[in-house]
């Protein structure tokens, strides 16, 4: 049997899975509670989640003594905690998994807005960062095949997806047809997270309990093809997934600017125009 000790730890692991599974990132009073009553730990039935504001000051104060705290970790929102960029599990110890059933309502992937309603800094943030997003997912879609055998090395540029359509011909999942779909859902993806974020994003493919990697999983969630090929384990403590940045009218990518290409040159963004039309 597990064993949380108290309330914070129970918040942290709890939080670490919500997040590594691409459920939305806002934990409400009576998620915890039904979670905890769940849970295989005895002690679990006695926690109090009523109030949120002493637990995530709790959870602040237990991080900052086993070091790690990295700033302030949740907001609180409308009787809600909302995890920031800061969030990271300060257990070591807890591997079971927490119930996430039916009767959580708050496992929606899909932002409020729509993309007509995103202002135009978010829709130009967006497809810079969802040209490289998408481009090193092909990559590594690529890559995939290759070690299965299923695709030549000597083929490995992405313009035999973008332009060739290799995939198609080789009967393969990863088609250009579906991924422009992967482009034009991603775009949209990520200009309505953007925009809801008041123009702040962190999208990671480094699998992990934070935010950023949620970011990830909520926009791969409807390609499980490129969810499985993409996401990256962590290896002797360095990142070799991808990390992009949007802050305002900037654009990152493992720490470099992206600014936006030619048309003409893009063979994303004309796959992706050839299917939407």
């Amino acid at each position: 049997m597990y064993y949380f000790h108290n309330e914070q730890a129970f918040l942290s692991v709890y939080t670490r899975q919500k997040l590594m599974s691409g459920h939305l990132p806002v934990i409400t009073k009576a998620e915890l509670k039904s979670a905890a009553q769940k849970v295989y730990c005895k002690n679990c039935k006695a926690f109090k989640f009523d109030n949120l504001t002493l637990l995530s000051e709790k959870f602040e104060d237990t991080s900052k003594i086993v070091g790690f705290n990295k700033g302030k970790a949740f907001t609180i929102t409308k009787e809600s905690l909302h995890p920031t960029y800061q969030f990271v599990d300060f257990t070591t110890k807890y591997d079971e998994r927490i119930y996430f059933g039916s009767d959580d309502n708050n496992v929606d992937k899909i932002p409020g807005a729509t993309i007509a309603q995103c202002d135009e800094q978010s829709k130009n943030v967006a497809a810079l960062a969802t040209e490289y997003i998408v481009d090193r997912v092909a990559q590594k879609y690529i890559a995939k095949e290759i070690d299965n055998g299923h695709w030549s090395c000597q083929m490995s540029k992405t313009s035999y997806i973008f332009k060739d359509d290799l995939g198609r011909t080789l009967n393969l999942g990863g088609t250009k047809k579906c991924f422009a779909d992967f482009y034009i859902h991603t775009y949209r993806m990520i200009a309505c997270m953007t925009m809801a974020s008041n123009g702040k994003l962190e999208i990671s493919s480094n699998k992990g309990g934070t935010l950023a990697y949620n970011n990830f999983k909520r926009v791969v969630a409807p390609f499980p093809l490129f969810d499985e090929s993409s996401t990256e384990l962590f290896v002797q403590n360095r990142q070799k997934g991808f990390h992009v940045k949007i802050d305002g009218e900037n654009v990152t990518a493992d720490g470099k600017t992206l600014v936006k290409l030619a048309p003409q040159t893009s063979a994303l963004a004309a796959c992706a125009e050839l299917f939407s039309n």
